[in-house]
């Protein structure tokens, strides 16, 4: 089979960038099932922002224009996040299409598909949970049959991490960190974190964010401030994001993922690899983290609207939390945790999935 995904966001990536420098999700993504849907022998070329036409991994990598000729040229198109089929169609391009997202249905990228001729640009809708999936079946009218539920997975590098004993075996201090971007509760939790050290006065935190990830400079980023108040609250080590074989070795000492989520997220990597770290994950039930947690994370109720009040009651539930572990019970759900992940959570299951998906595609319409 012969697929093109067309990611027009305009970052330079390939399957090596993400051991290299720190990547958004979705991109890094998109290198992890690239890479094993050519292992499993299909031709795959990846449309980004790449500045020459590279291979590696076996996956070609180019960036637009893409010729409509050798669009037509491939078995199936998976068009990354935006909606834009209706224009993809005006030039021309002929052959099955997949819209691959990551976004909620509210959000600007998706709004296209409130017309019917968007709707019928694509032959095929994947999304990355149930939560998803129902907002876009409910607010769109998208058929149900052409929906199929392909979840996220976890960066091989943090798969294959040689994970460290949690805290209380280790005797050292809890280790908390941030791992998302920064505009999803970064500001609850630098404001919680102080009320966390009066409870659990050695508790540490370190941040790995920034808006780096979107290719955004030091200059660019809208959250400096927030990075620097980071820098100066006492326990908090403000790290910044990290490439995915650095970020696994760092997650190997990390005992709870905080994230006071104020982000309805339609997945979730980063509680993903924080699960198959073992930490234990305290955050809200907005969205699609319940479903992606499975009854393994702490979460907190957002019943007060105030981002001070929320950091409060945030900053008790942390507390309480660290302070009640049984560690009998927690090494069982640490155990149980990692091997879901394992099991649930990889690339190369997902990959046959996606193979086996695409080729009922091709077949529908032949």
């Amino acid at each position: 089979m012969k697929i093109l995904f067309l990611d027009l966001m305009g970052l330079p990536y390939d399957t090596t960038t993400p051991y290299k420098t720190p990547l958004g999700g979705t991109q890094s993504a998109v290198t992890y099932l690239a890479k094993e849907l050519a292992a499993l022998g299909n031709q795959v070329k990846v449309i980004n922002g790449v500045p020459e036409p590279r291979e590696t991994d076996g996956v070609q990598f180019s960036s637009l224009p893409c010729p409509t000729e050798e669009m037509n040229s491939f078995d199936v198109i998976v068009m990354v996040a935006a909606s834009i089929g209706q224009t993809i169609r005006g030039l021309g391009v002929t052959r099955p299409m997949i819209l691959w997202c990551h976004h909620a249905h509210d959000q600007a990228a998706v709004q296209a598909l409130s017309s019917p001729e968007e709707r019928a640009a694509f032959q095929g809708f994947a999304m990355v949970s149930q939560w998803q999936a129902m907002g876009y079946i409910n607010l769109f009218g998208l058929p149900p049959e052409q929906v199929r539920i392909l979840r996220n997975a976890a960066s091989p590098m943090i798969l294959a991490a040689d994970h460290k004993d949690p805290w209380y075996v280790r005797g050292t201090p809890p280790t908390l960190a941030y791992t998302s971007t920064p505009f999803r509760g970064l500001d609850v939790l630098i404001m919680a974190f102080p009320l966390i050290r009066t409870m659990v006065s050695d508790a540490r935190l370190k941040v790995f964010s920034s808006m780096g990830i979107y290719g955004q400079t030091d200059e660019e980023d809208q959250f400096r401030a927030l990075y620097e108040l980071a820098r100066v609250v006492p326990g908090v080590d403000y790290v910044g994001p990290l490439p995915q074989a650095q970020l696994a070795e760092a997650l190997t000492e990390v005992d709870f993922l905080a994230y006071p989520s104020t982000f309805a997220e339609t997945s979730c990597i980063a509680v993903i690899e924080a699960m198959a770290a073992g930490a234990h994950v305290i955050s809200t039930a907005l969205g699609a983290l319940p479903e992606t947690t499975s009854g393994y994370a702490t979460m907190v109720d957002q019943i007060a609207s105030h981002p001070i009040m929320f950091a409060t009651r945030y900053a008790r539930v942390v507390a309480d939390t660290i302070l009640a572990t049984n560690p009998e019970s927690d090494l069982t759900r640490r155990a149980n945790q990692m091997e879901l992940v394992r099991q649930v959570y990889n690339w190369q299951d997902r990959a046959k999935t996606w193979n086996g998906w695409l080729t009922e595609i091709l077949q529908g319409t032949a």
